[in-house]
């Protein structure tokens, strides 16, 4: 509830006054006008490995999960290291997780596909990685359609 604690003294004070007010509260009540903008999502999957690393991997679109067809994250592990857990993002079922243990020592490589209905929508990459011999993290940018190369090395 509103109250007034100015006592207004002349007509013109009290007319822009209730203008105001008006105006004020036609804006609480008015139905939100929609605005064009470019709305964004994720991709943001877990992978676990037999090493004791967690890598988490990201994918921010520049475009909205509808239009998402597909994300494919293929990923190069060291030698020896298998996945143990995967946890899916929030785009589930969309999202596609490939783990390959043919990389060098400490060294993980995610190469991320975005695929759109919409070409040249923006997106970036994003790992990071999280193990024993610490925390390391990069991202890249590109466009949906092209492979985006991320190394890390822990």
């Amino acid at each position: 509830m509103i109250h007034s604690v100015v006592a207004f003294h002349s007509r013109p004070v009290r007319l822009g006054a209730s203008v105001l007010a008006a105006v004020l509260l036609a804006g609480l009540v008015a139905p939100h006008m929609a605005h064009a903008q470019v709305s964004g999502c994720m991709a943001d999957p877990v992978v676990s490995l037999s090493n004791g690393t967690q890598l988490d991997l990201f994918a921010s679109i520049d475009d909205s999960s509808q239009d998402v067809q597909q994300v494919t994250f293929n990923v190069i592990v060291p030698q020896g290291v298998r996945e143990v857990a995967y946890t899916p993002g929030l785009l589930g079922s969309k999202q596609v997780v490939n783990v390959y243990a043919h990389g060098g020592p400490h060294s993980y490589i995610t190469r991320t596909l975005v695929s759109t209905q919409t070409s040249g929508v923006h997106a970036t990459a994003t790992t990071r990685a999280v193990g024993t011999g610490g925390i390391a993290a990069a991202s890249h940018s590109g466009h949906a359609g092209q492979w985006i190369t991320v190394p890390v090395t822990l």
